[in-house]
């Protein structure tokens, strides 16, 4: 009987494991879903990145699929909005955020993790 009971309590606590990190890994999907919906918000509305920026083509900067596939490879775009670092794209056409450099330092760490979240994760 007292085996049983282990045994029991082996599996429950098991399940109870395997269902909370399931559940867990749902909440992380999540949360990063809505990181990457607030992102694209901020892109097309205050951070004024789709006038010069579009998904697939190069407008007055380049596309959002190139700057991902830099960025995602080396560099923290981050650090490239609060400018502690140079473009890794095409660094000539840096000269043409300059404007939007104040845009940027007006936002919150956590609008650009999103921003950058948005962008990484276009497809």
């Amino acid at each position: 009987m007292k085996n049983l009971i282990q045994v029991t309590l082996v599996i429950v606590s098991t399940l109870f494991l395997f269902s909370c990190s399931s559940s867990s890994k749902e909440d992380t999907a999540y949360a990063k879903q809505l990181q990457i919906e607030s992102g694209k918000k901020i892109f097309n509305g205050k951070g004024n990145c789709a006038s010069c920026h579009d998904v697939y083509k190069e407008l007055v900067g380049p596309s959002l699929k190139v700057i991902a596939s830099v960025y995602s490879k080396n560099g923290n775009m981050i650090d490239f909005f609060k400018q502690k670092t140079t473009a890794k794209v095409v660094p000539g056409h840096a000269e043409g955020m300059k404007d939007n450099f104040p845009i940027l330092a007006k936002m919150s760490d956590e609008e650009l993790q999103s921003l950058q979240a948005y962008i990484l994760n276009v497809k």
